[in-house]
């Protein structure tokens, strides 16, 4: 090699040097840069990690915060489920005890008005307590003057029994009547003597007595007495009328007369509801004569049947009409009297009781027989006793028993 040759080679061996050198040279100024670029992003991302990993610390602690306290709500949920019963049972004892605040607050109230005017009621109890030994020593005066029976009359004026000869007695033995059997025991009941009237007439009918006896009440002064009604047995309350009818025989066939015409006879038809209503309005009219402030009365109803209306229906609208007024002396004839009068029956009285009567052995004999309306000792006796006890239960002794109880 020519030492040109040699020179050229020296002159590029060092400028390629000297362009590797520069190259070096940048390369590594740029990494330098790069590396420390590098280094300040992984401090940040270290202070990053470092924040990151307070916050799931604190984030952690939260949660167990949450879970504990969720853990104490279950527990008290499950303690509030248990106890469910007893909290209702609180808020019931939370009302009763509000209405007692309430009732508490009242009752001090009253009480204070109650202190306010004790004085004032004192004063007025003393002059009361005043009044009544005044009225006290009195009364004791007064008893020794005045007998019992004078003050008993002026509660219990006496007794007065409207109607017919079931009434009057005329034929019960002895002389027996269901008036002086209820006098009887009134008076013993009483231990003092009550007047009892026996306005019983023979005969009469329920219209006589409706026409008759309200004038015989202000006559006599009775308006202010005890009624006792028993009227009907005799008729003078059936409303009917009159038909004429044709003739049949027993086949059903017309009768016919001399000129081949039917033949007819009158029949009386019953108006079976406007009778009933006819002997109610009757009575009602004695009734009404009656001046007692305590409307005490009987209405007695039929012993036996008629032949005007059917008895049950009868007694049944007196019902209605009378309430527990009413006595149906049939019915009580025909059962608890013969408990009451301890009677055996015989074949007589079963006969009467299949037709509705009360029984034989009540009734007044009548020859070889019995008489179909009017009683005997027994039977009266019986009547009276139970028109006592119905009297009884209705109070009407009560104001009477008050002033013997005095005494």
């Amino acid at each position: 090699m020519s030492e040109r040759s040699k020179k050229w080679f020296s002159i590029c061996l060092v400028l390629f040097l000297a362009v590797t050198f520069l190259l070096s040279a940048v390369a590594a100024s740029t990494l330098t840069r790069r590396y420390a670029q590098l280094q300040k992003k992984q401090e940040e991302l270290n202070q990053s990690y470092i924040a990151l990993q307070y916050e799931y610390a604190k984030k952690q602690e939260e949660y167990e915060a949450v879970i504990k306290r969720y853990q104490e709500l279950e527990a008290m949920q499950e303690e509030i489920l248990a106890n469910f019963d007893k909290l209702e049972q609180a808020d019931v004892l939370a009302e009763q005890l509000a209405d007692l605040r309430v009732e508490y607050e009242n009752l001090k109230k009253e009480l204070s008005e109650q202190q306010i005017n004790n004085s004032k009621l004192q004063a007025e109890y003393a002059a009361l307590q005043k009044q009544y030994d005044m009225l006290m020593e009195a009364f004791e005066t007064l008893k020794e003057v005045v007998p019992k029976e004078t003050l008993v009359k002026t509660k219990l004026p006496g007794v007065v029994c409207f109607g017919d000869s079931l009434t009057a007695g005329n034929l019960g033995n002895g002389g027996w009547s269901y008036p002086s059997q209820l006098s009887k025991r009134m008076n013993e009941a009483l231990g003092v003597s009550v007047e009892t009237i026996n306005e019983g007439r023979g005969g009469w009918t329920s219209e006589q007595l409706y026409y008759l006896e309200p004038t015989q009440i202000a006559k006599s002064g009775w308006g202010n007495h005890v009624f006792i009604i028993w009227m009907g047995i005799n008729g003078g309350w059936e409303v009917s009328e009159s038909v004429s009818v044709p003739v049949t025989d027993e086949a059903g066939n017309p009768v016919l007369d001399g000129d081949g015409q039917p033949t007819y006879t009158t029949e009386t038809i019953v108006d079976e509801q406007a009778s009933i209503n006819k002997l109610i309005y009757q009575i009602q009219y004695i009734l009404n004569c009656q001046t007692d402030p305590e409307a005490r009365y009987l209405v007695v109803g039929l012993s036996r049947p008629t032949n005007i209306v059917d008895a049950q229906k009868l007694e049944t609208e007196m019902q209605k009409a009378f309430g527990d007024k009413f006595v149906n002396i049939r019915q009580y004839l025909m059962t608890d009297a013969i408990t009451d009068a301890n009677l055996q029956l015989t074949d007589d009285d079963r006969n009467y009781l299949a037709i509705g009567r009360p029984p034989a052995s009540f009734m007044a004999r009548l020859g070889s027989g019995y008489d179909p309306t009017h009683f005997n000792d027994t039977g009266y006796t019986l009547i009276g006793n139970y028109l006592y006890e119905r009297m009884e239960s209705l109070g009407y002794f009560n104001s009477a028993k008050e002033i013997i109880s005095w005494y």
